[in-house]
């Protein structure tokens, strides 16, 4: 996983999947559902990610980035 220095890592609701924000901006969403592991990179921050967070139910997130820029 290379995601540059990561500043949030957070665990879905069921623990199959990790989202990891980094300090360039990158998100990624690792999933642990299969035996492979998957990554599934997430487009639209330019500033430093500093937090995430997953909806009760998983389905969803939200990640916030340093501009104030929020993408669900």
């Amino acid at each position: 996983m290379d995601c540059g220095d990561s500043r949030c890592l957070v665990y879905s609701p069921d623990g199959r999947r990790l989202l990891v924000g980094s300090v360039i901006g990158k998100v990624e969403v690792w999933d642990f559902g299969s035996k492979e592991v998957k990554s599934h990179p997430v487009k639209g921050h330019e500033a430093e990610v500093l937090c995430a967070g997953f909806h009760p139910a998983g389905k969803f997130f939200v990640t916030c980035d340093k501009d104030q820029k929020c993408i669900a």
